[in-house]
């Protein structure tokens, strides 16, 4: 009754279902629903996670796909998408280097009824340390910063206005290699709310330098 995990480039299996109502993970026998053949793959610089949900009621069942990494909190990813057939797809386009965990939740009548995982996979990372900024600029909600380092280091991001003056810090930490990710909504330090204006992102990191220009419209 395992669920099946594809053996593409490093993907481990660490436990789908284990000991006593393992069946049960995997089927819902008043409802007729189940979620069968969860496989993990690599694709370039994303995991791709699918799965099928056996025909029956399945309008009555929602997933959710979690992810928890460096052995964090579990964190829920966005939506899937449906690829005809009753198979389902979330694609997670930029996981951490340091073996993230995922799991799907299934819930009926909006309540949790089963969790199938977790499974980790080895997930890939260029050669070359890196930072994007994923988000609107001028800023409209929050921008995400992603780094990627490939050796151990100390990371940090500050944040300073146009004039210079520190407005906040909002990595600053010894870690391993791998991918972070931090959230900036526009606020300072103690949680205070900017004025508009252009600011400056300073990431470093080893073998980074990197300054990002931004804008904050009210």
């Amino acid at each position: 009754m395992l669920a099946d995990v594809t053996n593409d480039r490093r993907v481990e299996l660490i436990s789908l279902c284990a000991g006593e109502g393992a069946v049960r993970l995997f089927r819902n026998e008043s409802t007729g629903t189940a979620v069968r053949g969860l496989t993990a793959r690599v694709q370039e610089e994303s995991i791709h996670l699918r799965w099928s949900i056996v025909a029956g009621r399945e309008e009555d069942v929602t997933i959710r796909v979690l992810r928890r990494d460096h052995g964090g909190a579990w964190m829920t990813l966005g939506s899937p998408r449906s690829l005809g057939s009753l198979e389902y797809e979330l694609v997670d386009p930029w996981p951490s280097v340091d073996d993230p965990q995922y799991r799907l939740d299934e819930y009926e009548s909006g309540q949790l009824v089963r969790s199938i995982g977790p499974i980790r996979v080895a997930a890939p990372f260029g050669s070359l340390p890196d930072v994007q900024v994923s988000g609107a600029n001028p800023l409209q909600e929050s921008v995400e910063f992603r780094i990627s380092i490939v050796s151990p280091g100390e990371v940090t991001i500050r944040l300073f206005d146009i004039q210079g003056r520190h407005v906040l810090t909002l990595m600053d930490d010894p870690v391993p290699a791998g991918r972070y990710r931090r959230q900036w909504d526009g606020q300072g330090e103690g949680g205070a709310r900017l004025a508009s204006g252009i600011y400056l992102a300073r990431i470093e990191a080893p073998g980074l330098v990197r300054t990002v220009r931004m804008v904050i419209r009210r």
